[in-house]
C-alpha cells in the first residue's frame, strides 16, 4: 500500500528534512530585537528573521511561510494588535502562531491581545525557558530547550 502525504499549511515545515524553521520577531527596540534572535538561535532548527518596523515584517509576512511569529504590542505606526489582525485576515497567517510580548501587566491588554487572535501572550522581561518553550509547543518542532 502506498503512502499518501497529507496536505501541509502553509509554514508547516514537519518531515521536511533540512528545513529551517523560520521565526519572525517583530520589535522596535533593536536591543530586544538582539535578545529575542540571540534565544532564538538557541532551537536547533531555528532561523529566526528579525524587523524593528511593522511595515517591512507585513510585507515579508505576506510573501512568506514562517513557523511562528514574535510580536512586541507596543509598535509604531502600527501597533502589534494592528498586525495580528492583519496576519489573522489573512489566508497564510490565519493559523499561524503568534506570541506577544509586552512590557504592560495591565489585564485590558491581554484581553484585547486574546480578541484579536494571540496564540500566546508573555511580559517582559521574557524569560528564555519559556520562550523556547512555548516557541517550541507551538511551530511543534519537537526540540528541546536548551540551557540558557
Amino acid at each position: 500500500m502506498e503512502a499518501v502525504a497529507s496536505p501541509r499549511l502553509p509554514g508547516d515545515n514537519t518531515g521536511v528534512e533540512g528545513a529551517l524553521m523560520k521565526i519572525v520577531l517583530i520589535d522596535d527596540s533593536s536591543t530586544n530585537l538582539i535578545i529575542l534572535r540571540n534565544l532564538c538561535r538557541k532551537m536547533p532548527g531555528a532561523e529566526p528573521v528579525g524587523f524593528t518596523s511593522s511595515e517591512t515584517a507585513i510585507e515579508y509576512l505576506m510573501a512568506n511561510d514562517v513557523a511562528a511569529i514574535v510580536v512586541d504590542y507596543s509598535m509604531p505606526q502600527i501597533t502589534g494588535i494592528e498586525l495580528v489582525k492583519r496576519m489573522r485576515a489573512s489566508y497564510r497567517h490565519r493559523q499561524t502562531p503568534i506570541i506577544m510580548v509586552t512590557g504592560s501587566t495591565e489585564l485590558a491588554v491581554r484581553q484585547r491581545a486574546e480578541e484579536v487572535g494571540v496564540t500566546q501572550y508573555l511580559t517582559k522581561p521574557v524569560r528564555p525557558a519559556e520562550l523556547i518553550g512555548y516557541l517550541d509547543e507551538l511551530a511543534g518542532t519537537g526540540a528541546s530547550v536548551v540551557a540558557m
